[in-house]
């Protein structure tokens, strides 16, 4: 099953809201320690490799579909 690029727009959406709820808390610093700082700073960084994925595999399958074309 492809994943159609509405759903991958959705998943984006949430990606950047989640990465963004999660940076003002740093950026707020209401981190209660060191801990939690650390582990919202993996967070955003685990966010945005998936959003990199996301993108990489996005841009696969959209090279396949003009490759598929191209054979007809």
């Amino acid at each position: 099953m492809i994943i159609t690029d509405s759903r991958l727009l959705a998943i984006k959406h949430e990606i950047n809201q989640k990465m963004t709820e999660v940076e003002m808390h740093v950026a707020s610093g209401k981190c209660a320690d060191y801990a939690d700082y650390k582990r919202n700073v993996g967070l955003i960084a685990g966010l945005d490799a998936a959003k990199t994925i996301i993108n990489d595999v996005a841009k696969r399958l959209s090279d396949d579909e003009d490759e598929a074309l191209d054979d007809f």
